[in-house]
């Protein structure tokens, strides 16, 4: 896969839900792919973080709020190619929200990824050790948040963590689509400690009837990532 960067910005404060779930359950999204596991189980993740200083070929994003927003999406985890054909950890992104049409847009016509519009917002408060960060989303009429709380520093992400697995990815996908992929790369992620977690999500609402289950479900695992400078290949087919 050629590398050539599409996007350059900063992820940071990357909270995530984890879900064990079934292969037949992933099967529509990630067609001939292989599901990655996590002890022996493909999993879901919700996912919302910042998505800070915004270049595009080079150029930073003239509004500010397609430079900086909050970003909320589900995804799963295969495993996938990288820019020499090497096995890499990978994403395929089912469904993603952002609260920038222009953003949706963009990212819909290069990516053919499932993004939609939608009202959302980052709370990020930080007293000595304490750090606390809130996600929250408006979309059709709904309300939909994840917070977090932390009484740690980020320490490094060890390799064969849960968190390891869920956070180090350096491939991305759009959902059941073989043939367009792209590249992620970041230096190695630190990962904070949870303290404490609310979700307050309607599975049925964003996703579908086939993820309504996730309603009745607390999450197996919860991440939470520092983030850091990433950069974003242009997609390839392949």
């Amino acid at each position: 896969m050629p590398n050539r960067t599409f996007v350059k910005a900063e992820w940071t404060d990357l909270v995530l839900l984890n879900y064990a779930v079934s292969d037949d359950a992933l099967a529509p999204f990630v067609g001939d792919l292989e599901i990655d596991r996590w002890n022996g189980s493909g999993y879901v993740s919700v996912v919302g973080f910042y998505f800070g200083k915004t270049r595009v070929f080079g150029v930073a994003a003239p509004i500010p709020n397609i430079r900086n927003f909050a970003q909320w999406n589900f995804r799963t985890y295969v495993r996938d190619r990288g820019p020499s054909g090497e096995d890499v950890p990978g994403i395929v992104f089912i469904k993603e929200f952002v609260p920038n049409p222009a953003v949706t847009a963009l990212a819909r016509s290069a990516y053919n990824e499932n993004y939609h519009t939608a009202r959302i917002g980052r709370y990020l408060h930080i007293d000595d050790d304490r750090r606390e960060v809130r996600y929250r989303m408006d979309y059709d009429g709904s309300r939909h948040s994840i917070a977090m709380h932390t009484n740690d520093q980020a320490a490094a992400t060890l390799p064969g963590s849960a968190d390891y697995f869920f956070v180090e990815r350096y491939a991305g996908r759009p959902r059941g689509v073989r043939t367009i992929r792209f590249s992620v790369s970041h230096p190695p992620w630190y990962t904070y400690k949870v303290s404490s977690y609310v979700a307050s999500i309607d599975f049925r609402h964003l996703y579908g009837e086939d993820w309504a289950f996730l309603n009745d479900r607390v999450p197996d695992y919860v991440s939470w990532c520092s983030g850091s400078a990433i950069a974003v290949s242009f997609p390839v087919k392949g």
